[in-house]
């Protein structure tokens, strides 16, 4: 009769352990769903912010954003080769297509982790252009925010030296754990001022040859014209690399409105920490490079050069990427590869 007992009540008590551990196992992979909609759980985060997002088909995206594509190939579509970030520690930056002065940050299914906006300078609008990130610290963006090739109070700034009509770079640093609204922390910021590369420009440019002349421009001595259109050209394909942050130039496509391509002129190269602005143009750096004459000009045309072997000092620049140990920059209407190393 006691044997039959223990039995029973080792068994219960078996069979009790087998639903608790059972419980936990499945109570883990499946909540309790008290408002029957099985996706809440799989598809939104605590504190996801859905003012600019979409649902489709069970899954939530930023507004207009179907899928990232991360095989963006050069072109002149725009002025730079930037239509999205892929993060290396998941997720997506994103610029708001409604607002351009605006990047979001998401994670892998595109749930909104958090959003900055960026102000504008007395009366003078900002847009991103692009947004990098620091590779050893992958918490840390670089955002670079231009003004507009139409503003009249820009265009002004500009030519008057001001750093309102300046291009910015803008440290930002990210913390998941806080609240939604204070996730990204403004470190610091850089107006990229022209004059820093107008300062290593080869004397002999200073004879002021009638190709390089324009009505609105940010002068050397009054001889040399770096125009407005051409140093926004300047501010694209935003590279971080060791200790420095470069901004090698685009194709020249600063509005698809405008029929003209206005090239680049050199490299800005400024510190992580963004205390300074160094700028070469390219003439400097790839100078004295030359190649053989003939008329096969896809593959022998030296760099920056027209048909004629007349020096040409501007370029346009079609993307760039970098190694651990270089930097490559594709020029825009030579499918070639250009590599600096520094």
């Amino acid at each position: 009769m006691l044997k039959s007992k223990i039995k029973k009540l080792l068994f219960s008590s078996c069979a009790l352990l087998l639903s608790v551990f059972l419980l936990l196992i499945f109570g883990q992979n499946r909540p309790l769903n008290t408002n029957n909609n099985p996706l809440i759980y799989d598809h939104q985060l605590k504190n996801q912010a859905l003012s600019e997002t979409i649902v489709n088909n069970g899954r939530i995206y930023r507004k207009s954003v179907e899928q990232f594509n991360a095989l963006q190939q050069p072109g002149y579509i725009s002025n730079n080769n930037f239509n999205g970030l892929k993060l290396a520690n998941g997720g997506y930056i994103f610029i708001s297509k409604d607002n351009d002065n605006m990047i979001y940050r998401t994670d892998l299914f595109y749930n909104t982790l958090w959003t900055y906006r960026f102000a504008n300078n007395n009366q003078i609008s900002r847009h991103v252009v692009e947004v990098a990130y620091d590779t050893y610290d992958p918490t840390t963006f670089y955002v670079l925010t231009v003004p507009r090739n139409n503003d009249d109070n820009a265009i002004r700034a500009y030519a008057n030296g001001s750093k309102d009509g300046f291009g910015v770079i803008t440290k930002i640093k990210e913390n998941l754990d806080r609240e939604l609204d204070k996730r990204a922390d403004l470190q610091s910021e850089i107006a990229i001022d022209p004059q820093a590369l107008l300062n290593n420009i080869p004397s002999t440019w200073n004879s002021n040859p009638s190709f390089l002349s324009n009505t609105i421009g940010f002068t050397n001595n009054g001889k040399f014209i770096f125009s407005y259109n051409n140093y926004l050209a300047n501010l694209a394909n935003l590279i971080v690399y060791k200790q420095n942050i470069y901004l090698i130039g685009g194709n020249g496509n600063i509005n698809p409105t405008i029929s003209d391509r206005f090239q680049s002129l050199g490299i800005f190269r400024i510190d992580k920490n963004l205390n300074q602005v160094t700028g070469w143009p390219y003439a400097v750096l790839i100078g004295g490079w030359s190649q053989t004459r003939d008329s096969n000009f896809g593959v022998n045309l030296p760099i920056f050069q027209d048909a004629q072997f007349t020096y040409v000092i501007r370029g346009a620049i079609a993307g760039g990427e970098s190694s651990q140990i270089l930097i490559n920059f594709r020029l825009g209407e030579v499918d070639q590869w250009v590599i600096i190393t520094f």
